[in-house]
């Protein structure tokens, strides 16, 4: 979990990776949506929004007629953000913004996300700062196994995608899956899926030798799902 600055470390975060093929999650996730315009709101409707609105949703919130309570997920189009600021500090960090895709202009395909998309979070050890945990599923017993890799790869480009930006380190350092009730692990080798790394790595190391070899697997068996440093 370091970050570009030595001694720094990045924050524990949380996202929604898109991935290609959905699951039963089992998750409660209603989505609030927040646009203006027939056509996005119409968009957004026919994408699986659990209640889309505009300007009239904004009175109803500030008059606690509608709670934000009630909803997981705040999605916001840019043609409403300058009516929206007026929601900031009741929103807190559910306030739609780019960094956490809950601000764009396809609104059916960030309602996919956050509809069906695997939530995931990064959580730094007590400990060892430079050190995150990241634990989830890609998927059910019942999938088809190349379904399940596909889900896999999505989401560790995902957690590659913040990846802070230094030199010759891999950010994801191992890749654990099982299946509970089993304590059977099986170790997947991260750089398999992450090729921007290995690319990156293999060229830095090709001006010192010809032959370029694979990062070797890490013995500490610390991690339990995908773990990033």
């Amino acid at each position: 979990m370091r970050s570009e600055k030595k001694n720094r470390f990045v924050d524990n975060f949380q996202r929604m990776a898109m991935i290609p093929h959905k699951f039963e999650h089992g998750e409660d996730r209603k989505i609030l949506v927040f646009t203006k315009g027939n056509d996005e709101i119409s968009e957004a409707r026919e994408a699986g929004a659990t209640l889309v609105g505009g300007i009239e949703l904004i009175k109803d919130i500030t008059n606690g007629e509608l709670l934000l309570t009630d909803y997981q997920f705040v999605l916001a189009h840019p043609n409403i953000l300058p009516e929206l600021v007026a929601l900031r500090g009741l929103m807190k960090r559910k306030f739609p913004n780019p960094r956490s895709e809950t601000l764009g202009t396809n609104l059916a395909e960030m309602i996919e996300r956050f509809s069906n998309g695997i939530s995931y979070s990064a959580t730094k050890d007590e400990h060892q700062q430079d050190f995150g945990l990241i634990s989830t599923s890609v998927g059910t017993l019942d999938m088809d196994t190349q379904k399940l890799e596909e889900n896999l790869r999505s989401l560790l480009l995902d957690v590659d995608s913040i990846r802070p930006k230094r030199d010759g380190e891999r950010f994801i350092k191992r890749v654990l899956l099982k299946s509970p009730p089993s304590s059977e692990r099986l170790k997947i080798g991260a750089y398999k899926y992450v090729p921007e790394f290995y690319v990156k790595t293999a060229n830095k190391a090709s001006t010192k030798s010809n032959e370029v070899e694979e990062p070797e697997e890490e013995s500490s068996e610390k991690q339990e799902a995908v773990a990033a440093q």
